[in-house]
């Protein structure tokens, strides 16, 4: 056994939010500070775009948000998919800010402008990539080592199992869940959905069942 000296002893230091894998993890595992972070990092990435680019063309300007903004704002999202209204809002106007940059839409309500350059909502897009998340878990394209498994109801009157959420009590973080936010929204998703063979055909089907319960817009 070695023996040290008090003095060759180093204190760690003790912090409330701390960078892991590229996420900002807080103590009280509220995501502020990571939402925070990718709205800076696409903001500054929309300022040096438009000195970049004279033009204001709207399919360019779409092309350029979509490759060189957007995944700023979706880096490992479904490990810090934001739950608080602000966070939620914070991320969605950096979109919003994007979508204005061309002259011929930035009068057009932010509704318009998301159907003019067939886009969706940043929140809707969270949902799906839950769901393509949960389909690469649920067909072992993801291996998760769970300590405590999804709670899943045994199939039923020709029904599939239905993921069932946790309950919790005074404790959004865990209502939040990956496991418990997928639950609903997986469940309603058709047996055709589901039961795609490959997550291309998984994708193709999930959009065309979204388009079905909320319009016609693709998901790009």
């Amino acid at each position: 056994m070695t023996s040290y000296d008090n003095e060759d002893l180093i204190q760690i230091e003790k912090t409330e939010s701390e960078r892991d894998l590229g996420i900002q993890v807080s103590a009280n595992l509220k995501y502020n500070a990571q939402v925070s972070k990718s709205a800076s990092k696409a903001n500054s990435m929309i300022g040096m775009l438009k000195r970049t680019f004279v033009t204001r063309n709207k399919d360019i300007w779409k092309k350029l948000y979509t490759t060189y903004v957007r995944p700023h704002l979706e880096f490992a999202i479904s490990a810090w998919n934001p739950y608080l209204k602000k966070d939620i809002d914070t991320l969605e106007k950096v979109q919003r800010r994007a979508t204005k940059i061309s002259h011929a839409i930035k009068n057009l309500s932010y509704e318009n402008r998301l159907s003019t350059l067939n886009l969706t909502t940043l929140e809707k897009r969270r949902i799906r990539g839950d769901l393509i998340q949960q389909f690469k878990i649920v067909n072992k394209l993801d291996i998760i080592e769970w300590e405590n498994p999804p709670n899943v109801a045994p199939p039923r009157s020709g029904r599939r199992g239905q993921y069932k959420r946790e309950l919790t009590k005074n404790c959004a973080q865990r209502y939040n869940f990956f496991n418990n936010r997928i639950a609903c929204e997986w469940n309603a998703l058709s047996d055709n959905v589901v039961s795609a063979s490959t997550i291309n055909q998984f994708k193709a089907r999930l959009d065309e069942h979204q388009s079905c319960h909320s319009g016609s817009v693709t998901h790009r």
